[in-house]
């Protein structure tokens, strides 16, 4: 039922937000999340699943008139400032460089230039948006803490991770955590694990120098997101190796899988790319490297080092529990959506 428990008594709430979903699993739950988070903050919000059609997408609209509609990326054919049900105000959420994809761009720019306020997932996002002549906000991407993790088991060795989305196709990646935990220093014992893998035999072909020097190397099929989750929280250090030069979508990342490895309580290793430096100090709340040295070093510091490896975790988790759940991507939302209201109201 896309009308939740409780919606019509939210519906007599003022103002009111209506939020429609895209085509993407992880923008799904954080649009539920976010939504859930700014009703706390006395907003009557609305998440419409990505499978209603267009005329019942009107009757929804039409029975909630909202003042403020969020397009959630748009990949959805129906995520079109020209064919959605009018709100007071449009907001695109996007984070992703989908403005790179020769087939998305045309569209993309076309509604971005049509919406009222672009939610950009970073900096790079916020300045395109920006330079089509259409006011943005960076809101970072956030995920809830989850409940009930499987915990690190005592007397293993250390596990270092790298949890991709699609271990297969990233290529490039997939090449770069290769060399680089192929010069870890051989005497210090440690496991690596590898997520998203739907062939092993591709993925591992990459690894042989690493297995022959004694790694155990374990391979996971994608996994439902709380099953990955209470997996990855019995490893100790999570391997975000973002970089344009290896990836170049990865101008419009926000957090991605860093989420994870920071709400399962790793130490994470990733680059000063996007927003990283504005939330990464690197040896407090996390590791930010550069050329492969830089990486092999982190990554031999934090294995050599369990007490300093478990400070950088908890800092990183405490800063993730302030700065990137669904709560406070709501507070900027709400002030960002406020601020549309009062312009619109001074226009009357």
């Amino acid at each position: 039922m896309w009308l939740d428990h409780g919606v019509n008594r939210l519906l007599r709430r003022r103002p009111k937000v209506i939020f429609y979903q895209g085509d993407q699993m992880s923008g799904r739950f954080r649009a539920v999340e976010v939504s859930r988070a700014l009703r706390r903050r006395g907003w009557a919000s609305v998440v419409v699943p990505p499978q209603l059609e267009q005329d019942q997408r009107e009757r929804l609209a039409a029975r909630i008139s909202p003042d403020i509609a969020v397009l959630q990326q748009c990949r959805h054919p129906l995520n079109d400032a020209d064919v959605i049900p009018r709100a007071a105000h449009v907001v695109l959420d996007i984070d992703d460089a989908d403005w790179l994809d020769i087939e998305q761009a045309p569209r993309l720019e076309r509604i971005v230039k049509h919406v009222d306020l672009v939610a950009a997932g970073n900096r790079n996002t916020k300045l395109w948006a920006e330079s089509l002549g259409t006011p943005a906000e960076v809101v970072w991407t956030s995920s809830s803490p989850p409940r009930l993790l499987r915990r690190r088991r005592r007397g293993e060795p250390p596990v270092v991770t790298w949890a991709s989305s699609d271990a297969n196709r990233l290529h490039e990646e997939r090449r770069f955590v290769a060399r680089v935990v192929e010069r870890v220093d051989p005497t210090l014992p440690y496991r690596l694990w590898i997520f998203g893998v739907s062939d092993p035999g591709e993925v591992l072909a990459d690894f042989n120098a690493v297995a022959a020097a004694g790694v155990e190397i374990t391979c996971f099929a994608p996994l439902p997101y709380r099953r990955f989750l209470a997996k990855l929280a019995e490893a100790s250090i999570g391997l975000n190796p973002l970089q344009e030069s290896l990836n170049p979508y990865a101008a419009g990342k926000s957090f991605g899988k860093t989420l994870a490895y920071l709400t399962s309580g790793l130490a994470v290793v990733t680059t000063a790319t996007v927003d990283h430096p504005l939330f990464f100090e690197h040896g407090r709340n996390g590791m930010m490297c550069a050329g492969e040295d830089e990486w092999v070093g982190a990554i031999d510091g934090l294995l050599r080092d369990p007490q300093t490896r478990r400070r950088i975790a908890a800092a990183g988790e405490a800063d993730y529990r302030r700065r990137l759940t669904p709560a406070a991507a709501a507070a900027v939302l709400d002030a960002n959506f406020r601020v549309l209201l009062a312009a619109g109201a001074d226009q009357k």
